[in-house]
């Protein structure tokens, strides 16, 4: 009995907060299924949360433009239908505009010296250019993202994920394709003394995308995430595979991301996600506030 009532308050900071869930804020990763990770557990009923986030991209290279900000508000539903079976509903909205970190941006990469401020936004602060494939886009716009929607079985410390990604997105808006993803994931998670480690893996199938004449998506993509979590604080890391084939590297490139989160109560915490070598496929920085419920 003891051994059990220690096992349970153990088991208290991994039942204490879902890890740090969105997609990354880039035309290449939004249009495809993403990784939403999530732990291993079911809870009976309803939950959720909903997430506000802001990015900040400037990639000017040979063969596409992004200069943009992106908010997105993420609406994330589950639904367990018992203690080892859930549903779950992510449905996010975009909004594309010109933002307002270009010159603290400029500031930044001129100071550390990663990027030359005087060249970054050399087309104009706070203006919006995406020319990315066959998107030629110079004015804000709105668009719904992708719809996913998951099942989920838990199996003791882990759970196995089917997922489906919706095409409710908008193609011509470089946020969407015509194809439906389907992936399978497995997530868990292991107690550590004082903290608790947490890990996802995803496999999706892709629909096709050609990316102008310089690649096509692959049909197969994966992520990995990691987590660490020890009392308010959330450590993350994600890898992304490459989600096309092109001779271009700034095309046919793997992301790594960092993502931070600190939880100002129970239900609110803030986070920033920030890209790492080599730089593509990722935006340059993301922040935001997820509140659950």
């Amino acid at each position: 009995m003891k051994k059990l009532l220690f096992l349970s308050i153990l088991l208290l900071p991994l039942l204490a907060k879902e890890p740090l869930s969105f997609a990354l804020q880039h035309p290449s990763r939004l249009a495809y299924y993403s990784l939403y990770a999530q732990s291993p557990h079911v809870q009976k009923g309803w939950s959720g949360s909903m997430t506000l986030m802001q990015t900040n991209d400037y990639e000017e290279e040979t063969i596409y433009l992004l200069d943009y900000g992106l908010a997105t508000l993420q609406l994330d539903l589950r639904y367990g239908l018992d203690d080892t079976s859930q549903l779950r509903l992510i449905a996010p909205v975009h909004y594309v505009y010109g933002g307002f970190l270009d010159g603290f941006l400029d500031w930044f990469h001129s100071a550390t010296g990663t990027l030359n401020g005087n060249s970054h936004n050399r087309y104009g602060k706070y203006k919006v250019h995406i020319h990315f494939a066959e998107v030629s886009k110079d004015s804000p716009f709105f668009s719904p993202g992708n719809i996913q929607i998951q099942y989920k079985r838990a199996l003791g410390p882990c759970a196995l994920i089917f997922g489906l990604k919706l095409p409710t997105a908008h193609k011509s808006k470089s946020l969407g394709t015509s194809h439906p993803d389907v992936a399978v994931e497995i997530t868990g998670e292991k107690a550590l003394e004082d903290s608790a480690l947490l890990w996802q893996l995803s496999v999706a199938r892709i629909g096709e995308f050609r990316f102008a004449d310089f690649g096509k998506s692959r049909r197969w993509i994966y992520e990995v995430m990691l987590e660490w979590q020890y009392e308010k604080w959330q450590i993350q890391y994600r890898f992304s595979s490459s989600p096309y084939r092109s001779d271009y590297k700034v095309v046919d490139s793997i992301s790594n991301v960092l993502n931070i989160g600190y939880a100002l109560n129970e239900q609110t915490t803030l986070f920033v996600s920030e890209n790492l070598p080599p730089f593509y496929n990722s935006p340059d920085i993301t922040f935001g506030i997820r509140y659950d419920f």
